[in-house]
């Protein structure tokens, strides 16, 4: 499936000869893997200028003429080949930078595709085995973010290359987004910050899908769009809830439990629709396993552009691999979705059930991904106090919200949903 269109034999040779004839290029260049070029020769050829000039050396035709010999004999080449070609890309060097660009982000896209061949052959292979449809549209899912979320420069990258990234953050000026809790915001620095993962930990029944879908609603109405991943109540449920706050009624009506002749509410209701900004995308998710999860999740960031993805919650994600512990599959999806996250600038929220001992049941690996995790506490359950406790950060001051003698978030029971303050 692989084919010669797949190349860019031309770009190759010169930004490997511009390299040669000017070596502080490669310091602003995007970087390129060896692996990017099609021509293998041409390949080892970039990695040896690129390897000396990491060492503070220079790489020029005159001084890589004992390496590229070495190599040619090597490979099974003759001298004079080699030479030959060292200095037929000197003479391919192009200018200005703008034209170097150009071929650099030529390559990388002709690399992209031979990649795109390879993962749709491995694709079309599977269609011959006895994986269902959807495991092979999920795997679909992730081959494509695997090649398109590559970068370049593979895994290795030197301390100037990591500055001009930093740098160039700072122009894009990437702002947290709020979570509409403004205690909560202070605690996360100003918000939820594009690509970091925040965990909520809660015993049962004390507030994990009213505090998602608490920040779910505020989010919709604050104009980010985000997904919510139901794997616990279905969408319907999860969003009677998010009417009743809006609408400012009792969600028992919506179980039929109201006074028959009282229609007022169901109109109030429809206004409420009527006037939902649709920033909320629903994956109606029960008993999900990993791989539906990444598809919605990429569908999601990819196709829709969403900047946020809430999971209610984490452990009721299944699908784990052939000998593999719960604990380690639980460590797999925190892992994958704090690195997708990073490599998307999507903000993620992750719920997850605690033991009877307040720990993350079935592994601690959702503490070690997210970069801010937190417990939930609803000391009484009858009455609607929570407070917030800090249990890990990265980047920001321990900081709990509340504590056992003060609840500043407020159960309101139309919906129900959180608030700061006194509840209704």
């Amino acid at each position: 499936m692989e084919t010669k269109q797949h190349s860019n034999i031309e770009a190759e040779m010169q930004v490997v000869g511009s390299l040669l004839v000017e070596n502080g290029l490669c310091h602003r260049m995007k970087p390129l893997a060896e692996s990017d070029f099609s021509d293998p020769v041409i390949a080892a050829i970039y990695a040896e200028i690129i390897r000396r000039v990491q060492q503070g050396g220079l790489a020029s035709a005159v001084t890589m003429k004992d390496w590229a010999i070495a190599y040619g004999l090597s490979a099974g080449l003759d001298e004079g080949f080699m030479i030959r070609l060292l200095v037929n890309l000197t003479a391919s060097a192009v200018m200005p930078m703008t034209s170097i660009l150009a071929h650099v982000d030529a390559i990388a896209e002709a690399s992209q595709k031979r990649a795109l061949s390879r993962a749709l052959a491995a694709l079309s292979a599977e269609m011959e085995t006895d994986a269902t449809p959807a495991e092979i549209a999920a795997r679909a899912m992730v081959a494509m973010q695997q090649v398109l979320g590559k970068s370049t420069a593979g895994h290795l990258r030197n301390s100037a290359e990591v500055g001009r990234e930093i740098v160039e953050d700072f122009k894009r000026d990437l702002k947290p987004i709020s979570t509409g809790i403004p205690l909560l915001d202070q605690a996360m620095g100003g918000g939820m910050m594009p690509g970091y993962t925040y965990g909520f930990i809660a015993r049962k029944k004390v507030g994990k899908t009213v505090l998602a879908s608490t920040i779910s609603s505020n989010l919709n109405y604050s104009g980010i769009r985000h997904l919510f991943v139901c794997g616990e109540m279905g969408m319907k449920q999860i969003h009677q809830r998010v009417l009743a706050r809006r609408a400012k009624i009792d969600p028992s009506k919506f179980r039929g439990l109201g006074s028959p002749h009282d229609r007022q509410w169901m109109s109030d209701v429809a206004n409420v629709v009527y006037d939902d900004p649709g920033n909320c995308l629903y994956h109606n998710a029960p008993g999900m396993s990993f791989h539906s999860l990444k598809q919605g999740y990429l569908e999601a960031v990819c196709c829709k552009k969403v900047q946020v993805v809430i999971l209610d919650y984490w452990q009721l994600v299944g699908g784990k691999g052939k000998g593999q512990s719960t604990a380690e599959h639980l460590d797999e999806v925190a892992q994958w979705l704090a690195d997708t996250g990073r490599r998307y600038e999507v903000a993620n929220i992750i719920m997850a059930q605690a033991n009877q001992e307040g720990n993350t049941r079935g592994s601690e690996g959702l503490k070690l991904a997210c970069d801010q995790a937190y417990q939930i506490h609803r000391p009484d359950t009858s009455l609607p106090g929570v407070w917030l406790e800090m249990e890990e950060t990265r980047y920001t001051p321990w900081q709990n919200i509340g504590s056992e003698e003060d609840h500043p978030l407020q159960m309101n029971p139309q919906g129900p949903w959180f608030q700061q303050g006194a509840a209704a």
